[in-house]
């Protein structure tokens, strides 16, 4: 890599299109994405489902390998994830943990300033989920 930056008319992109969730199975995926964390399906762009969140838009695709908790565990870290802005994410926390979500280890924190949790979807994609307590 050089440490010369592009010249100005050097195609770079500009912004973030949509964020592709491949998952095993699409309804549960949706039901998830929806139900739980509040994202709106927008259209189908066959096989998969868009969702918007904010100005957040998703894809999920549908025919991937799911990843056992153990898995996405083991990955916490050393993948690219996901991470959504919430306020009162302790509260969120125990609502999807109540919902029988998989949580990927203990909520971390900074007493009231902020706080932060993993948790994998039914295809064991990792999301985490940070901001206010």
């Amino acid at each position: 890599m050089s440490d010369t930056p592009p010249s100005s008319d050097t195609p770079r992109p500009n912004g973030l299109a949509v964020i592709a969730i491949y998952v095993d199975d699409l309804e549960p995926a949706l039901a998830f994405y929806r139900d739980l964390l509040g994202f709106v399906v927008t259209g189908e762009m066959p096989p998969g489902r868009l969702l918007m969140l904010g100005d957040l838009q998703l894809y999920l695709e549908p025919g991937r390998a799911a990843r056992s908790l153990e898995d996405a565990t083991a990955l916490a870290g050393a993948e690219t994830s996901m991470c959504l802005l919430c306020d009162g994410v302790l509260a969120l926390r125990a609502h999807l943990e109540a919902a029988g979500a998989r949580l990927v280890g203990e909520a971390m924190g900074d007493g009231d300033s902020f706080a932060m949790f993993r948790v994998a979807d039914p295809a064991g994609n990792l999301i985490e989920l940070a901001g206010k307590p």
